[in-house]
């Protein structure tokens, strides 16, 4: 999928629901409670439209994806605003990262991820003491929303209940669920296809 990702970067930001539904994630994640010293990364981040509204509200930010085009456009818009406390990083598994962080956040990247229980394993690795796991992405769906892309081989989105027991089982003992953005779009005959987010909170250790 990284080259798919790399030959759309440039588009990327031209869908207004893009940008809209970036907006409501960041604000999702503005009312929970942390300190500004806290350390976030941002995995899947595409072109930075999640990460970068983020940097005022945390000591580092750092923007993951597994495209070079995407990046470059992350890199892009930091050099011309002239934010300091981020950072990009190219890689394709949150193991690939170095060090400890308080919040990783993906949204809209997970149903991409084959191995979703690795994927937790890891997070819970790279999270501090008392870090959080935050997943925006889709509930289950029949398939429709990635009917554009004939190559799309990911997850029709997610029971996040489902998803709760991987983390719990992982070693993740407080965990919140809640609706939060609708997708909405024409697909053919399906005027205003809707397609519901969740916003999952696992946190690694109990206050």
């Amino acid at each position: 999928m990284d080259g798919y990702f790399d030959s759309i970067a440039d588009k990327w930001e031209q869908c207004p629901d893009k940008i809209n539904r970036a907006r409501a994630t960041a604000d999702k994640i503005h009312e929970l409670a942390f300190d500004k010293a806290e350390t976030i990364v941002d995995y899947g981040c595409g072109t930075g439209l999640l990460g970068l509204q983020l940097c005022s509200s945390f000591k580092h930010v750092t923007l993951v994806d597994a495209s070079e085009n995407m990046l470059k456009i992350v890199n892009r818009k930091l050099s011309d605003s002239e934010i300091k406390n981020a950072d990009t990083q190219q890689c394709t598994h949150l193991a690939e990262l170095k060090g400890k962080y308080s919040i990783i956040v993906t949204s809209m990247t997970l149903h991409h991820v084959a191995d979703v229980n690795a994927f937790f394993e890891q997070a819970f690795q790279c999270l501090s003491t008392q870090g959080r796991l935050i997943v925006a992405d889709l509930y289950l769906e029949d398939g429709s929303f990635h009917a554009h892309n004939p190559k799309f081989n990911g997850h029709n989105g997610f029971d996040p209940v489902a998803l709760s027991k991987v983390a719990e089982r992982i070693g993740f003992p407080d965990i919140t669920i809640e609706p939060y953005y609708n997708i909405i779009q024409d697909k053919g005959d399906v005027k205003n296809a809707t397609y519901p987010l969740f916003f999952f909170v696992a946190k690694k250790g109990r206050d």
